[in-house]
Order: C-alpha cells, then sequence, then structure tokens
C-alpha cells in the first residue's frame, strides 16, 4: 500500500517564517525541504518553496535570494549521506523545477577546490556532526564494517580511512 503524500497545513507553513533573521528563518525552510526529502516526498517540495518564495525571498535583494536558495541547496547536498543519492537527487530536480533560471547555478563549485581542501572541509563537516557526541566512538563504524567506513568516509566526506 503506497502511502499518501502529507498536506501541510497552512500553520505550519506559517510557521517557517518563525522570529528571527532572515538566517534563521532561511534555515527553518531549509530543514523542512531536507526532511521532505528524507522522507522522500519531493513532491512537497513545490508546496514549500512557493511559500518560501512569496514570503521571505520577496523581501529580499535579489543577490539575498540567490544566497537563500544556495543554502536550500546546500543542505539537501549535506544530506546526501544521511538521506541517500536517490532521494536527494529526487529532491533537488523538482526544486530545481521550481526556480527561476536566475537561481540556477551553472557550475560546481566543488569542482573547482583541491582535493586537499575538499578533505580539510569535509573532515570539518563530519566533527561537526560526531564531534559533539561525547558518546559517538568513530572506531565503532570500523569494526561494524571496514567497507561501510571506506565508502562514508572515503567518498561522503573524503577523510581517509
Amino acid at each position: 500500500m503506497a502511502s499518501e503524500t502529507p498536506r501541510l497545513s497552512a500553520e505550519f507553513l506559517q510557521s517557517l517564517l518563525g522570529q528571527g533573521n532572515t538566517a534563521q528563518r532561511v534555515r527553518q525552510y531549509m530543514c523542512a525541504i531536507v526532511t521532505l526529502s528524507s522522507l522522500n516526498y519531493p513532491d512537497v517540495i513545490p508546496h514549500v518553496y512557493e511559500h518560501l518564495s512569496s514570503n521571505l525571498l520577496a523581501e529580499l535583494t535579489p543577490v539575498e535570494r540567490q544566497e537563500a536558495v544556495r543554502k536550500v541547496r546546500e543542505g539537501l547536498i549535506k544530506s546526501t549521506g544521511i538521506a541517500g543519492a536517490a532521494r536527494t537527487g529526487n529532491a533537488m530536480r523538482t526544486l530545481s523545477r521550481c526556480l527561476p533560471d536566475e537561481y540556477r547555478e551553472t557550475e560546481s563549485p566543488r569542482s573547482k577546490e583541491s582535493e586537499e581542501h575538499a578533505k580539510k572541509r569535509g573532515r570539518e563537516f563530519w566533527l561537526s556532526i560526531y564531534a559533539r557526541n561525547p558518546e559517538f566512538d568513530p572506531e565503532a563504524t570500523v569494526r561494524a564494517s571496514p567497507d561501510y567506513t571506506f565508502v562514508v568516509r572515503g567518498n561522503v566526506f573524503l577523510i581517509p580511512v
């Protein structure tokens, strides 16, 4: 039995505007879109993006709008290691269909960075996730599956195993 696509209430969407500065509100929308992607509901993303566009992006300068959309995409990219490439890809393609041409990326910033810089950034990201948890034992992952560790650290986070 297929699950029914959720419908987000007006109250929920309005709560994304929340309180705080623009960056915090963009983050709320990003979290909603990443969550929908992770739960495999990319078809709800246009509804959230439309609310973002008409309620927050409309108040920003063109440069701020582009930066806000970039942050949403970055949130999706970073969720790949947790949600998987297939779900993230579906969400990214769905979001892309919502975006005006001026918000589209035409090249990959990551493709221009050195391998050394990419590894440094990957390690910093990995530590920002796991170092906060004093109970996390990175060697437990190695013991559980050296192959999984190789794939995740070597290909997602670019950390040598």
